[in-house]
């Protein structure tokens, strides 16, 4: 079974994110369009970050480059375009601009490698895989931004692809260990009151209470800095959720944990699954003392690709790799595509 049929045709749209830089994003993303190309499907790519690019414009160092064939589609920026050997046939312009230029969504008409960078907000980069849907695209695949899970948000990706490899550390088990941790925030339990309330409140940005009568106390957040320790100030004996719409950092919630009363009664709702940013082994302990997490949305994360191989030098034995990822993660298909599955 190839990696493309773990999406399609169940998914149209699909993201890529990476547990570190140089961990295989860009690597799975060729191999998912060369997988396109033998069916005949076509394929859609876009960007939060930048991609394609033969040197790293931060490190220095070689990149993998995108190559995508004919009738396949993109969505880019005009300076990128410029700097790409594919020609495009630009069928869209956006109104979205970024750094590099305005978005614009085109159709390959000759073959060529090509650099990608898409719209910079979730709900752009929702639109413009929209386009690509829309003018002919089979699936659509999102390439995550450097340590920024937030491509994977539910607002714009109906699956993930979660990239490993021994750039995420020196140690074996400590890529394991996090990756497996990844994937089971995949899987925190979805909230099922005031889902209309909550989802208004995230798209605001605002952080608010909620008590057992679906009653909203908003709270003013200029700046994350003591955030925590005013949300748990304004905890009472009726509430029964937090809603952090942005980040959870580990910071805060050792702040709600250490400082809100009763917080083992509270639930903490995030936006999705993939804005929880604590590591394994905190996790762990701030769940046993009370921490508990529900999200408004998730994606479903369809595979794990590994690459036992670090830009350092250094290298895992691809086997034992391999086998300790199934072994810690056994629901979800890990494969290396490095070594050929």
């Amino acid at each position: 079974m190839g990696l493309l049929e773990k999406i399609y045709p169940e998914f149209n749209v699909c993201s890529i994110i990476g547990m570190s830089k140089n961990s295989g994003k860009t690597f799975t993303l060729n191999h998912l369009i060369e997988e396109a190309d033998m069916a005949g499907l076509s394929m859609g790519i876009t960007s939060i970050g930048r991609d394609g690019e033969r040197i790293d414009v931060v490190t220095e160092t070689d990149k993998p480059t995108i190559f995508l064939p004919k009738d396949n589609w993109v969505a880019t920026t005009t300076e990128l375009l410029d700097l790409s050997e594919a020609t495009v046939a630009i069928e869209k312009v956006t109104p979205f601009t970024t750094p590099l230029g305005g978005v614009v969504v085109g159709r390959v008409i000759y073959d060529g490698y090509i650099q990608i960078s898409g719209p910079q907000t979730l709900h752009d980069t929702r639109q413009v895989a929209e386009d690509m849907l829309e003018l002919g695209s089979d699936v659509v695949l999102i390439d995550g931004a450097l340590d920024r899970k937030t491509t994977a948000a539910p607002e714009i990706t109906e699956a993930t692809i979660l990239a490993a490899g021994a750039s995420y550390n020196r140690d074996m088990e400590t890529v394991v260990r996090e990756t497996a941790h990844i994937a089971r925030l995949f899987k925190l339990p979805l909230l099922e009151d005031h889902r209309d309330l909550v989802a208004e409140l995230v798209r605001d940005k605002t952080h608010a209470l909620i008590d057992k009568d679906g009653q909203v106390r908003t709270l003013e957040m200029k700046t994350a800095l003591g955030a925590g320790r005013r949300i748990s100030e304004a905890i009472s004996q009726d509430t029964e959720y937090v809603l952090i719409p942005g980040a959870l950092t580990l910071n805060l919630a050792k702040d709600l944990v250490d400082l809100a009363p009763g917080i083992g009664r509270v639930k903490i709702i995030v936006a999705d699954t993939t804005k929880v940013f604590i590591d394994d082994r905190n996790y762990r302990r701030l769940v046993k003392r009370g921490l508990y997490i529900e999200a408004l949305h998730r994606s479903k994360l369809v595979a794990i690709a590994i690459n036992p191989f670090a830009p350092e030098g250094y290298s895992f034995d691809a086997y034992e790799f391999r086998e300790q990822m199934k072994e810690a993660i056994p629901d979800v298909d890990v494969v290396d595509l490095m070594l050929g599955g």
